[in-house]
């Protein structure tokens, strides 16, 4: 979770991820924006509609804006599940159980 302030709203707490940490994990994984969709970054002053988030945002001094595509990382867990399904079996049957 992460604290976002924004004027109009106050202090929220959100839960999630931001887009600098998923932008940060792609590059430890050497995974560019074409092999993996889960953020998308755009430049605050290319932004054609005017918000107070923005303006918050140009005012702190940032130039980007970082989207996060949540729907990008249903089948990346859905694989991580898989692998740790099949995991914990193999692990089960070198312990002798039958879960």
């Amino acid at each position: 979770s992460y604290k976002m302030y924004l004027p109009e709203d106050g202090k929220r707490t959100r839960i999630g991820i931001t887009g600098q940490e998923v932008e940060e994990a792609m590059n430890k994984a050497n995974l560019g924006y074409n092999d993996f969709y889960g953020i998308t970054i755009e430049n605050l002053k290319d932004m054609v509609e005017e918000t107070n988030e923005k303006k918050y945002l140009l005012e702190k001094g940032l130039d980007k804006y970082y989207f996060v595509n949540y729907s990008e990382f249903i089948m990346l867990n859905l694989s991580q599940i898989q692998k740790l399904k099949k995991r914990v079996t193999e692990l089960e049957k070198l312990l002798g159980g039958n879960q």
